[in-house]
């Protein structure tokens, strides 16, 4: 079984940037639980609370924080994860102004939340979460 720190550890080395593919790096990344519908675990990007202060118009709300705007993605991320067609994916994309929202499936109970602008490699994204996914599978 794994503990908060040994999640957050697996969880950021999804944030780590990948310079020779993109000069784009994630935002965020949670482990969500689809039965308490909130992030119970959350690493941010160390640059996070500089970009999102005061008066970026993409930011789901400017006048909160980004621990709450990523409350309010996760409730928005799991509704549609809970509205969506049967699919043959593990994982699913939601658009939100000028991010990119990816959810992957880890098992019934945890999905994994990645927030990205929307210039980041969405193949990359969905290849990050799916070893991610594998490796925390049998420790949930």
């Amino acid at each position: 079984m794994l503990n908060s720190k040994n999640i957050s550890n697996l969880l950021s080395q999804v944030l780590n940037p990948v310079p020779e593919i993109t000069s784009s790096k994630p935002f965020s990344i949670s482990l969500l639980s689809t039965s308490s519908k909130k992030p119970l675990v959350s690493c941010f990007q160390n640059t996070l609370e500089e970009d999102t202060k005061g008066d970026d118009n993409d930011f789901l709300n400017t006048g909160i924080t980004p621990s709450d705007n990523l409350r309010i993605m996760s409730l928005t991320s799991l509704k549609a994860w809970e509205q969506r067609a049967k699919s043959e994916y593990d994982w699913l994309v939601i658009r939100f102004n000028s991010y990119y929202i990816y959810l992957y499936k880890i098992n019934d109970e945890y999905l994994v939340m990645l927030c990205c602008d929307l210039q980041y490699p969405k193949v990359l994204a969905i290849k990050k979460l799916e070893k991610l996914s594998e490796a925390m599978k049998d420790k949930l």
